[in-house]
C-alpha cells in the first residue's frame, strides 16, 4: 500500500506530524519547485524579496477546500497588484472514489488537477505536487491547510482550515507594513497569536463533492464515522434544509 496516497479515507491520519510542528510561524518557509498546469516549473525561492505568497493546499475530494476556492479568488484579484502571489498546491485526493481515485502516477495527479480547474472555474494558478507529496508533508500532510509567506520568505501565517476572512486580514496586514516601512515609521513589535476559531460548513456543498467523487468515497466516509458525510433526505426534510 502506498502511504501518501492511500486508497480510502480512514487511513489519512496515518504517519501524520502535528501540524503546529512543522513550517513554524516566524521561521524560513521551507522551499519546493512544482509544476504548473502548463508544465512550467514554479519554486517559492523565486519570489524572494519580491512578493508575498500565499499557499492554499487541496484536492478535488476534499469539500471545504473546494468551498473556498471562490473568496480565494476573489482576495487573489483584490491583492495581486499588492505584490501577492496566490497559489492553490494540488495534493492527494482526501476522499478518493471510483470518479476520482487515488493518485497512482503524476499524470493521473495532473489530470485531476485540471478537472478542478474546469469544473470549479478555478481562477487561482494551481502547482502539482509530486506523486509522493514531499512538499504537503514539509508542511503538514492536512488536506485544506493555508500559509501566507511574506517576501522575505517567512511563514507570517497559517492555519489547519482555510478562513478567507481571517486570510485578508493577514494580506492587509502587510500591505500596511510595507506602506509603514515605505514612509519610515517606527515599527513598535512584531506580534505572535494564537487562537480557537469554528467555520461553518454548507452541507448541500458537502454532499455535492462527495457525489462526484463516487460511491467508494461515501461509503469509506461511512465505514470511519459511522455516518453519511451529509444529511439524508429525511433528515434534510426535517431540517428545512
Amino acid at each position: 500500500m502506498d502511504p501518501y496516497n492511500y486508497e480510502g479515507y480512514g487511513q489519512c491520519e496515518v504517519g501524520a506530524p502535528d501540524f503546529r510542528s512543522v513550517a513554524k510561524i516566524g521561521t524560513k518557509a521551507p522551499d519546493f519547485t512544482l509544476t504548473d498546469l502548463n508544465g512550467k516549473s514554479v519554486s517559492l525561492a523565486e519570489f524572494k524579496g519580491k512578493k508575498h505568497v500565499l499557499l492554499e493546499f487541496g484536492s478535488i475530494t476534499w469539500p471545504p477546500f473546494v468551498g473556498e476556492v471562490p473568496s480565494l479568488t476573489q482576495l487573489r484579484e483584490k491583492y495581486h497588484s499588492k505584490d501577492f502571489e496566490f497559489f492553490i498546491v494540488y495534493v492527494r485526493e482526501a476522499h478518493p472514489g471510483e470518479n476520482f481515485p487515488h493518485h497512482r502516477s503524476f499524470g493521473q495527479k495532473l489530470g485531476h488537477a485540471r478537472k478542478l480547474r474546469e469544473l470549479e472555474t478555478v481562477g487561482l494558478p494551481i502547482l502539482v505536487d509530486g506523486i509522493e507529496g514531499s512538499t504537503h508533508a514539509a508542511y503538514g500532510l492536512l488536506p485544506n491547510m493555508v500559509y501566507l509567506i511574506d517576501r522575505d520568505g517567512i511563514v507570517v501565517y497559517k492555519s489547519d482550515w482555510t478562513d478567507a476572512q481571517e486570510l485578508e486580514g493577514m494580506c492587509e496586514s502587510l500591505v500596511r507594513l510595507g506602506d509603514m516601512k515605505a514612509r519610515q515609521v517606527p515599527i513598535i513589535r512584531k506580534a505572535v497569536s494564537e487562537r480557537l476559531h469554528w467555520i461553518p460548513m454548507d452541507p448541500q456543498h458537502r454532499e455535492r463533492i462527495y457525489r462526484r467523487s463516487g460511491e467508494k468515497a461515501i461509503r469509506d466516509y461511512k465505514n470511519a464515522k459511522g455516518h453519511l458525510p451529509y444529511a439524508t433526505d429525511a433528515e434534510k426534510a426535517g431540517s428545512g434544509l
